[in-house]
C-alpha cells in the first residue's frame, strides 16, 4: 500500500528505526481534537485522545504525531462542513497538540488527509503554511471550494 509506506518513510527517525505506528480510532478523527470542533460535545473525547497521545509518546519514545482527517467525512457531514473548514480544524488540533505537548524536545506534528476519490483513495501531507497562503490568496476571488463532505 503506497499509502502506509509513505506515512511510514515520513515518522521513520532515519533509515535505520522502526516505525510503530497506534491508531486512536474515533469517528472525527482528528477533528477531535480541535477545541472549536468539540466544543459542544459533553464528553471529554479531546481529553482523552490528548493522555492517549501522551501514553504513547512515553511508551514508544516516539516523536512524531500524525494527525489524520478524510475525505468524505462523515463527523463533518453530519455538522455541514465543508471540505475547508475540516482543513481549519485539522490545523487547529495541530496547535492544540502541539500546545499540549511544547515542553517536549523534537516533537512534531504531521497533518495528513485521506481522500475518497471513489476508485482510489490517495492520502497527502497537508502543509499548514501553505494552506494558510491558499486561502489568502483565494480569499478575494470568486473562487468556491466544493463541499466534498457530501
Amino acid at each position: 500500500n503506497d499509502q502506509v509506506s509513505t506515512h511510514t518513510r515520513f515518522v521513520k527517525r532515519d533509515e535505520h528505526s522502526e516505525c510503530c505506528c497506534h491508531s486512536l480510532m474515533f469517528n472525527g478523527g482528528a477533528l477531535l481534537l480541535s477545541p472549536k470542533f468539540t466544543k459542544r460535545t459533553r464528553l471529554p473525547v479531546r481529553k482523552v485522545a490528548l493522555w492517549q497521545i501522551k501514553q504513547s509518546l512515553a511508551l514508544k519514545g516516539a516523536n512524531t504525531v500524525a494527525l489524520y482527517v478524510h475525505a468524505p467525512c462523515g463527523a463533518a457531514k453530519l455538522r455541514k462542513l465543508s471540505f475547508p473548514a475540516v482543513l481549519d480544524h485539522l490545523f487547529e488540533a495541530k496547535i492544540c497538540v502541539r500546545q499540549h505537548f511544547s515542553k517536549r524536545r523534537k516533537f512534531r506534528v504531521a497533518c495528513f488527509v485521506q481522500v475518497d476519490y471513489g476508485d482510489k483513495k490517495r492520502t497527502y501531507f497537508i502543509s499548514r503554511i501553505k494552506w494558510e497562503a491558499w486561502k489568502a490568496d483565494n480569499a478575494k476571488s470568486e473562487h468556491v471550494v466544493e463541499d466534498s463532505s457530501s
